[in-house]
């Protein structure tokens, strides 16, 4: 995976609103994260439109700053990862198992789905970046050693595997991902990339996912599955729960709270055509297993 070209990294960093540091420090790894999260939306619209998505770095550019869209985690993170480069980090590649919908006594292992940037600053300390999920945003970088408030991460085996957890409304925590110990190459989650979006049976092609930081100072996750929007926060859990009525009601939080810029015929037309799927399908599938695990609301 290559950097960012000089030029996309300053034009990126105009798009964010952060200027550009003398060293590349954990200060400023915890701003750009920051804006990353209230700019830059994490949305699955084409994925669920079954549209074919590039990787490409102009591509996601173009997409991000120029159409105001979002993305998935492949093109967020790794977009992310290129810019971290340029500004001097040094970081690897890590794939990731999720575990917000397991329980977590279960022996069930998930699937590698998702990628994780693993940032080692110039004192040898190590820290997980991640800016592309929809459940819930790593509101900064999280140390995997130390403390992660109001996270957890914790070693998990002598294999050096990560859990990285969320608390809960209780008190207790819940697994979050499992980061696996071993370093990949790019190519890796290209190929990790183009199953999650060709696999009809993926949850990124049957769900829509969408999740962003609130800009303003309250510091919520704002996330949204299909007609379920939720206002988290890190420190005390849910602030706001919306049930949404109908798809139109759906492409107009997209729009007011996460910021999206959909095309009317482009994207609006057919997204409201697959959203009455969707939740035709979603609702059926409730009321037949009521009990199923979404993630958890606390």
């Amino acid at each position: 995976m290559e950097p960012l070209s000089d030029q996309c990294t300053e034009s990126y960093l105009e798009f964010l609103k952060v200027g550009k540091p003398m060293t590349p420090t954990l200060d400023y790894l915890d701003r750009l994260i920051k804006g990353q999260l209230e700019r830059v939306t994490f949305e699955n619209v084409d994925m669920l439109l079954k549209r074919c998505i590039s990787l490409d770095a102009e591509a996601i550019f173009e997409k991000v700053t120029r159409r105001g869209r979002g993305g998935c985690c492949f093109e967020l993170n790794s977009f992310f990862g290129r810019l971290l480069l340029a500004l001097g980090y040094s970081l690897l590649l890590r794939a990731a198992r999720l575990r917000l919908t397991t329980l977590d006594d279960s022996a069930k292992r998930t699937r590698l789905s998702h990628m994780v940037l693993l940032v080692e600053l110039g004192d040898g300390d190590r820290y997980i970046v991640d800016v592309g999920m929809a459940q819930c945003g790593l509101h900064r970088a999280l140390p995997v050693a130390g403390d992660a408030t109001p996270f957890r991460v914790r070693t998990l085996d002598d294999l050096d595997r990560f859990e990285v957890a969320v608390p809960t409304s209780d008190g207790g925590w819940k697994a979050f991902y499992i980061v696996e110990p071993y370093d990949l190459d790019w190519l890796d989650f290209c190929t990790l990339h183009w199953y999650s979006t060709s696999n009809p049976y993926c949850a990124t092609q049957q769900l829509l996912l969408v999740g962003r930081r609130s800009p303003h100072v309250d510091g919520c996750w704002l996330r949204l599955m299909n007609d379920r929007f939720v206002r988290w926060s890190p420190t005390g859990g849910v602030v706001e729960k919306r049930l949404m009525n109908d798809e139109n009601e759906i492409i107009d939080i997209l729009r007011d709270e996460f910021g999206l810029n959909l095309s009317r015929e482009d994207d609006e037309a057919p997204l409201r055509v697959r959203l009455r799927e969707v939740l035709d399908n979603f609702r059926l599938e409730q009321k037949l297993f009521p009990k199923k695990l979404l993630w958890p609301e606390g």
